[in-house]
Formats: C-alpha cells, sequence, structure tokens
C-alpha cells in the first residue's frame, strides 16, 4: 500500500441514499477527469460520457461483472465509509469478470480483464499504479477462490509503442499473450498474467 493512501472497493449499492449519491458523484467526477488529462489512454472519450446519464453512471457501478477500485487520500482519518466520502479521490483502476469464454474448459481458470487505470498527475510516483494493480489483483483471487477456481487470468491490452508501460507491466509479473486490434483497428499487445490459487492454498 503506497503511504498515505487507501484503496477502496466501490460498493454496488448503499442503504444510505446520501452515501451512494455521493458514491456515483465522485465515480463520475474522477472518471471525467482521466478522460480529460489522458484520453490517450482510453478507449472512450470526454465528449462521449460527459453525456452520460444518472442513471448510467449508476449502471455501471451496479454493473455485476466490473468492479471498481478508487485510491484516496484521506483527509481526517475516519471511519472507512466517512474516509471514502471525505476524502480525495485520486486514481482508479476497473477489474472486469470473470469471463468464462469455454466453460466447459476453462471453469477452474476464469479470466479477468484490467482496465481504466489512472492516477492524477500530482499523485504520481507514489506508488499508487502499481498499489491499484495489486489491490485488483487480489480481488479476483478473492472471487476466484469463491467459485473453487485453480488459476485466474488477468489480461490487458496496451500499444506496443508504448513501451515504458509494457515495461510497467512486465515489471508487475505479466507478459506478452498474444494480440488484438485497437479502438481504431490499431495494433494492441495483450499482456497476461496467471496466478495459481492452490499458491495460496485456495
Amino acid at each position: 500500500m503506497a503511504d498515505g493512501y487507501q484503496i477502496y472497493l466501490l460498493p454496488k449499492s448503499h442503504s444510505d441514499t446520501a452515501v451512494w449519491a455521493e458514491v456515483n458523484q465522485r465515480y463520475r467526477d474522477l472518471r471525467l477527469q482521466s478522460l480529460q488529462i489522458s484520453p490517450e489512454s482510453f478507449s472512450s472519450t470526454y465528449a462521449r460520457e460527459i453525456e452520460f446519464t444518472g442513471s448510467q453512471w449508476e449502471a455501471r457501478l451496479k454493473n455485476p461483472i466490473a468492479f471498481s477500485l478508487v485510491a484516496v487520500r484521506p483527509t481526517i482519518p475516519k471511519t472507512d465509509v466517512e474516509d471514502l466520502i471525505g476524502g480525495v479521490w485520486v486514481g482508479n483502476i476497473v477489474l472486469l469478470g470473470p469471463f468464462d469464454e469455454q466453460p466447459a474448459v476453462d471453469q477452474n481458470h476464469p479470466k479477468f480483464d484490467i482496465n481504466a487505470l489512472f492516477v492524477m498527475p500530482e499523485e504520481r510516483r507514489h506508488g499508487l499504479g502499481k498499489a491499484l494493480v495489486l489491490a485488483a489483483i487480489d480481488h479476483g483471487k478473492v472471487l476466484g477462490r469463491e467459485t473453487g477456481a485453480k488459476e485466474v487470468i488477468f489480461q490487458l491490452l496496451v500499444l506496443p509503442s508504448n513501451t515504458d508501460v509494457v515495461n510497467w507491466y512486465k515489471g508487475l509479473g505479466f507478459g506478452l499473450a498474444g494480440s488484438g486490434s485497437g479502438s481504431e483497428g490499431g495494433g494492441m499487445v495483450t499482456l497476461e498474467l496467471r496466478v495459481s490459487l492452490e499458491l495460496y492454498g485456495a
């Protein structure tokens, strides 16, 4: 964990309507900021998502196979909910899955996609990107254990020309897995990390 920050898995609902409304607003604001600050990092655009309705933002958080995690810089340490709502949201990541493309073959090897990694420029170089990726991986392992999986697979797409990003993910244990298509037909490379749950007592 990066010192002075907390990583939170955003809820898919909350009994307190005021808290839920604040979570949705904070999520929307951070996502739109990320699209403005680092448009090259996303397949979507600010112009597209600024038009989303409140129901569309809420549907994203409620998506059963999308798990949003945020990095928060607490102002005054309080309870988890108070820190989440009262702190400064400075980064996020989305874990999508599990995907079972061939259930008969891959039921013990669920796949997850890692998307939308973003850290506010002024908060970078504090290890938050790594903390967010590792938190997403940890959550994927939890979900894998719940289904009795033997292994979980994490994948993400990057431009091969972005060697700094490729090497950064390789430093976290990812390796080249294949190629796909970019949002405009450009070539992308798939980075993959396989984690054996049997090694973790699952």
